[in-house]
């Protein structure tokens, strides 16, 4: 029946400035659900989502998002139009070791009548050990479907130390 958690694929990340997922994103599946585990970046900087229309040839430059965020001196957010990559945590910069978790929803990114909505959790540890996080909805402003999804690390001037990124699909039929 429809519901489960279906696994797609599945990278380890050792020195990777992207991790990029471009099988197994069909119209199968209603939403799709990336979950990033225990992330270390090499270097200052955060996460961005990105999408394709072309199975990772290009990658698409428009997102619209919302996000929330606490961190260590307090609670703010932000309304973001038209940006080049769905940062997950916006001016959030992480310092080298610190330990990320992420998990990113895509609903109905086959579809072409709508944009394609997004929504994303971020949780990390800075190295003395306190907790901060985002909570960020928005879309993908293109109404082609996408068939491919990238987590890219600081804008690609960081890389992606260590940690794991599972892509998972879920039918509701």
């Amino acid at each position: 029946g429809g519901g489960a958690w279906t696994l797609i694929e599945s990278q380890v990340a050792s020195a990777d400035a992207t991790l990029d997922f471009t099988t197994g994103i069909t119209s199968t599946y209603d939403t799709y659900i990336l979950v990033g585990s225990a992330l270390v970046l090499n270097t200052g900087g955060g996460f961005d989502f990105l999408a394709s229309t072309d199975g990772g040839s290009s990658w698409l430059s428009s997102y619209s998002w919302k996000v929330h965020k606490k961190h260590e001196t307090g609670y703010d957010g932000a309304d973001l139009i038209d940006q080049s990559v769905f940062d997950m945590d916006y001016n959030q910069e992480h310092a080298s070791g610190e330990m990320a978790s992420f998990t990113i929803w895509v609903d109905d990114p086959s579809g072409s009548a709508d944009r394609k909505g997004v929504r994303s959790d971020l949780l990390y540890f800075d190295t003395g050990g306190d907790g901060a996080g985002s909570i960020s909805h928005g879309s993908i402003n293109s109404t082609s479907a996408v068939d491919g999804f990238r987590i890219d690390a600081a804008g690609g001037s960081a890389t992606i130390t260590s940690g794991r990124i599972t892509l998972y699909g879920i039918s509701h039929t």
